[in-house]
């Protein structure tokens, strides 16, 4: 059985109310992984499954090492690994975050907040303290102490979808555009980027100079975070961008989108150093600590829902999915064709 998402193509804000100007359905397998998160050391990632499990695999065999319950059936939407590399966190759509062990497998506790809708995206301070997470409808953005179960922050700031912190500063995304909080407070502070379209995903560059952004229609942006201002405008995907992500050095952004693509730019120049053709909705996107690294989430076609990991591109070139068999999968990169391990 597969759920049918509604996806909005393009949206605008006029005369304060939402139209929609294009809309078309997507198959979402249930067995989807809606979100992915790297360990620390580049070792292993984390796939938060739609049919409420968190899977820890082995980014060098590809094998499940340990599978994360909640206690709930319940649809997993979003995963978190803690710097220090000592715990998980995921969100369900019973409005809880649960925190695991990542040693053990065992969950250690399990965080309420005060919202009526799910919590969709998380992140953690760098010093692994703190966990925040934004509620898409309600419009919240809580912050707790991982350590004690505490809810610190929770302040409405209106529809907020996407989620990244750096320093003091955490960043979501409001109808309007990209907006910056103080996450010593949650207070708002100011906007990044204003614009008439519905934002997906957001993410700070390593610096926290820039934020990259994935829109509802289609579109990657490159703002600079302390003028406010928009840089690049990234054309490519023909659907929404549910997920971006930075390189480590900063040089490169990623972008997955429902179209079926991964597309890899230089961010300085927008240049498009790379086209990844899965073919199937992608729904996360991200770049191994390391940046050594890629890995990416979506159904791929004659082989299932799965977690796709490959070196990081540095070339102009295109990756195209050719083939599978039980065990592996063929990619043709140029003149290049090579099998490597299905995940």
């Amino acid at each position: 059985m597969k759920t049918k998402l509604l996806i909005y193509i393009l949206i605008s804000l006029m005369l304060g109310q939402l139209t929609v100007v294009n809309a078309q359905e997507v198959d979402i397998p249930d067995d989807s992984v809606w979100s992915l998160a790297w360990s620390p050391d580049s070792t292993h990632i984390a796939a938060a499954r739609y049919n409420g499990i968190v899977e820890i695999q082995s980014a060098l065999t590809g094998l499940v090492e340990k599978t994360l319950q909640s206690g709930f059936i319940s649809q997993i939407t979003a995963v978190a690994w803690s710097p220090d590399g000592t715990r998980i966190a995921g969100s369900n759509e019973l409005k809880s975050v649960f925190l695991w062990d990542t040693n053990t497998g065992l969950l250690i506790r399990t965080l309420q907040g005060q919202i009526t809708d799910h919590i969709t995206n998380l992140a953690w301070s760098s010093d692994s303290t703190f966990i925040a997470g934004v509620s898409q409808f309600d419009g919240k953005l809580q912050i707790w102490n991982a350590d004690t179960g505490q809810l610190l922050i929770d302040e409405w700031a209106g529809y907020l979808e996407g989620l990244d912190w750096i320093d003091t500063r955490i960043i979501s995304a409001v109808a309007s555009g990209v907006v910056l909080f103080d996450s010593n407070t949650g207070e708002y502070i100011k906007d990044i980027g204003l614009q008439n379209v519905y934002i997906d995903s957001v993410a700070w560059s390593p610096d926290g100079n820039r934020v990259v952004s994935g829109g509802m229609d289609g579109v990657v942006r490159i703002w600079d975070a302390n003028a406010s201002q928009e840089i690049l405008v990234l054309s490519g995907h023909t659907l929404p961008v549910p997920s971006v992500d930075w390189s480590p050095d900063g040089s490169s952004v990623v972008s997955a989108s429902l179209d079926g693509t991964v597309l890899i730019w230089n961010s300085t120049t927008g240049q498009l150093i790379k086209t990844i053709q899965v073919g199937a909705p992608l729904l996360s996107v991200k770049f191994s600590p390391n940046g050594n690294q890629l890995a990416y989430s979506g159904d791929v076609v004659g082989v299932g829902e799965t977690v796709t990991i490959i070196p990081a591109p540095t070339t102009v070139s295109s990756l195209i999915l050719f083939a599978s068999t039980d065990d592996f999968l063929l990619y043709i990169d140029g003149r290049d064709a090579d099998f490597r391990p299905k995940f």
